[in-house]
């Protein structure tokens, strides 16, 4: 997708014209589209909102992708750990929290590693971001490195480069200042040589 293209390389403007051009389609058109193809846009026109700050309207959407038929499998996943994300950055941990154990719970059963991953670095941020629980942080996100280890989708770049991100918060937290700066600097490496630019900013 084109919008997904620009995202990546921080064209923001331009990324945000073509997501909504292509939710007045995706509306207009519904039943033309598969289930993965609807699930998703959604997924990554939520993203769109939540890497620009726009957390409001990242809930609205939610609320219109909980509603619709035709999903895939991975939906409810996708849904609740995006609430997780855009809750968090409101400041409301405890909606957030809830949110992210629905993820756990269900990747669990599924005994999708990938997913555990992505939840357990969620359920840090939630508290990084808010109560900081530097205990709680800690402990979620060594939980989410240690599935990421043995995940399907090792080789995926904008994983990669948010585990060593993670990492990097990890060591600084654990007083380890010169491991967290290896970290820092590969993930710059593997965001520049594959031009994920968006992951770049602070």
């Amino acid at each position: 997708m084109q919008a997904d293209i620009w995202l990546e390389n921080v064209n923001i403007y331009e990324a945000e014209k073509l997501f909504e051009r292509a939710y007045k389609i995706i509306n207009e058109r519904y039943s033309l589209f598969t289930s993965k193809d609807i699930t998703h846009f959604f997924h990554r026109y939520i993203n769109q909102k939540l890497h620009t700050l726009q957390y409001d309207k990242a809930v609205k959407i939610l609320e219109k992708f909980e509603t619709l038929d035709n999903l895939a499998p991975n939906a409810s996943l996708i849904i609740d750990d995006r609430y997780c994300v855009a809750l968090y950055s409101l400041g409301i941990e405890k909606e957030a929290l809830e949110r992210i154990s629905r993820v756990i719970e269900c990747a669990n059963n599924r005994g999708d590693n990938t997913w555990l991953s992505i939840a357990y670095s969620d359920k840090a941020f939630t508290y990084f971001f808010n109560s900081r629980k530097i205990d709680k942080v800690v402990s979620n996100f060594k939980k989410a490195i240690s599935y990421f280890e043995i995940c399907d989708e090792k080789e995926s770049i904008s994983r990669k480069i948010e585990i060593l991100a993670q990492s990097a918060i990890v060591h600084i937290l654990e007083d380890d200042f010169a491991q967290a700066t290896i970290c820092v600097q590969k993930a710059i490496y593997i965001a520049e040589k594959n031009a994920h630019g968006y992951l770049l900013i602070p």
